[in-house]
């Protein structure tokens, strides 16, 4: 159990690249598959910074299919004013996989209120797709992919691009 290896193990002050270095090796251990691993990494940093890896922690859910836990997880994030924007948009894809349309629809204008104090990053074309992709606006959502800010997340952009495209029958 994790909680129990985290209450047997004493807590020293760390440094912010230490966390960095121990948020990298959770997600090198989550996607080589060491999950209980990863989580209990998760969990270690959470005490450090539960900002920082509450987001963290909630992907490893979101990926694990842990809808429920994955969804509070993101509004602890939220709450700690950390990666507000997109832990609002997987808030909104835990709530559309839990088949709440309410939360859905709270969640994805809440990323959509965000969305402005992520201007400055790479990554605002692809949260304003996402957002718009989620809302029906699939033709904003196709302008942010066609002109995009960032080469991050380049399969998941494409594929989102060939879907729309798709859609209105565009080869």
């Amino acid at each position: 159990n994790a909680q129990e290896k985290l209450e047997k193990e004493p807590l020293e002050t760390v440094e912010p690249s230490k966390i960095e270095n121990m948020i990298a090796k959770a997600d090198y251990l989550y996607s080589t598959g060491s999950k209980s691993e990863a989580l209990i990494l998760y969990e270690k940093i959470a005490h450090y910074s539960e900002a920082v890896s509450a987001y963290n922690l909630g992907v490893a859910q979101l990926k694990d299919a842990q809808y429920e836990t994955a969804l509070s997880t993101f509004q602890k994030a939220i709450q700690n004013n950390e990666k507000r924007c997109v832990s609002a948009i997987n808030a909104a894809v835990c709530s559309l996989y839990l088949g709440n349309e309410k939360s859905f629809k709270y969640y994805i204008d809440l990323s959509y209120a965000y969305l402005p104090q992520e201007r400055q990053s790479p990554l605002y074309s692809y949260y304003y797709a996402l957002i718009n992709y989620y809302n029906g606006n699939y033709l904003e959502a196709l302008s942010a992919l066609k002109n995009p800010t960032t080469d991050e997340y380049a399969n998941v952009q494409n594929n989102l691009n060939s879907k729309i495209n798709a859609l209105f029958d565009n080869d």
